[in-house]
């Protein structure tokens, strides 16, 4: 796909290096073990990317960033509002919620869970949490994924779109410099094909064909 039509998630490697959560067993888990078990949870979707990308196109939104637990219990936390409250802590990006305007979710859910956790009582429990929070155009909440597990764990994944870029890519625009030459140089990437992803992040304006 090029990537003028992409939809992207940005995600900072710090962040999602330090996060710590834990599995559906219970045992922690870190680093590299965080991001192949949120693949993992992606893949088990087949809609996703096709959800996702619908939801881009629909509203002119390509950025997207990733709000994650993992492995939460809820008898420990009580509530999906609970959750989100602890979600919020420990961010995989550092950006204005406020400015958000759309939320796609996906979760994973114990069948147990099921009649206790319908989607539209899962909607609702979203659309309250958020309401004092961001000024959302749309909240879609996917059919959840239901596994045979006799634990109280769900694993959530808020992909959170629209929020104000202007001054993080102002940031990264700078320090993607030094960056930029180094790929150049190793051949990893060519001039223009990185030109065309600055344009497309929207920190640099297409050029004007010459008259």
């Amino acid at each position: 796909m090029p990537i003028d039509g992409a939809t992207i998630i940005l995600v900072d490697r710090d962040h999602l290096e330090s996060y710590e959560g834990v599995d559906r067993d219970g045992p922690p888990i870190k680093g590299n073990e965080v991001t192949n078990y949120m693949v993992n949870l992606f893949l088990t979707k087949e809609t996703l990317t096709q959800e996702v990308s619908e939801l881009s196109r629909t509203f002119n939104t390509k950025i997207f960033t990733i709000l994650f637990a993992s492995g939460a219990s809820l008898r420990i936390y009580g509530s999906l509002e609970n959750m989100l409250n602890a979600i919020m802590l420990k961010p995989l990006l550092t950006f204005d919620l406020s400015s958000s305007s759309l939320l796609y979710v996906l979760l994973r859910i114990p069948v147990s869970l099921k009649d206790k956790l319908p989607r539209g009582k899962i909607e609702l429990s979203l659309a309250s949490w958020f309401k004092e929070k961001a000024n959302l155009k749309s909240i879609y909440v996917t059919e959840p994924i239901y596994v045979e597990d006799t634990s109280d764990r769900i694993d959530m994944a808020l992909f959170i779109g629209g929020f104000e870029t202007t001054q993080m890519f102002a940031d990264f625009e700078k320090n993607a410099e030094s960056l930029r030459n180094s790929a150049v140089q190793k051949g990893s990437v060519k001039n223009n094909e990185w030109q065309a992803m600055m344009t497309s992040l929207g920190l640099k304006k297409e050029e004007e064909a010459p008259a």
